[in-house]
C-alpha cells in the first residue's frame, strides 16, 4: 500500500473510531446474501 492510502485509512480509523456506532451502521446493511438475491429478482 502506498503512503497517501496509508494515511487516508488512519485518518478514517481516527474519525470514525465508535465501534458502537459503527457497528450499530453496519448492522442496518444488507448482507451479500440479501442483495445477490435482490438481483436475481427475488427469494431463493
Amino acid at each position: 500500500m502506498n503512503q497517501p492510502y496509508l494515511k487516508y485509512m488512519r485518518s478514517f480509523a481516527v474519525a470514525w473510531s465508535d465501534l458502537e456506532f459503527v457497528q450499530a451502521v453496519l448492522a442496518q446493511l444488507p448482507s451479500i446474501e440479501q442483495i445477490e438475491r435482490e438481483l436475481q429478482g427475488g427469494d431463493v
